[in-house]
């Protein structure tokens, strides 16, 4: 999970070259604005590793935060967190699993979320699925 740790909806920014894939900025302010959720710090959660996937923890990380410091990057999805100004604000934390199915507890998470807070996290896209 990645919380903003404030507590206070930031300002949201179209952002420099990490806000943007293609080219061209991910979102606009407008669909920011909508999607942050507000009475939570909780703004993505994600998973590492299950299923057909090989990808550890370590290496998730640093891809997002490459593709959070250039733009660039194999790891899009969350991509939205980019676009909050002051990433020091932000906490990363995760839980180590031994014998469950990330991919399950990752859905069991978004669904707990969606059923409290009627919409995904702020920068969860689509299940599955990011931002085109």
């Amino acid at each position: 999970m990645v919380l903003h740790a404030s507590g206070i909806r930031p300002e949201l920014v179209l952002a420099g070259k990490n806000g943007f894939l293609g080219g061209k900025p991910s979102a606009t302010i407008s669909y920011l604005d909508q999607k942050w959720v507000d009475d939570t710090i909780v703004i993505y959660i994600g998973q590492a590793g299950g299923g057909s996937s090989a990808v550890v923890l370590q290496e998730r990380i640093r891809r997002y935060l490459k593709h959070g410091k250039t733009g660039e990057g194999s790891h899009t999805s969350g991509r939205l967190i980019w676009h909050i100004p002051d990433p020091t604000k932000l906490v990363l934390c995760w839980k180590k699993l031994t014998k469950d199915d990330p991919e399950r507890i990752e859905s069991d998470l978004l669904d707990e979320f969606e059923d409290c807070y009627r919409q995904l996290p702020f920068a969860n896209i689509i299940r599955g699925k990011t931002l085109v």
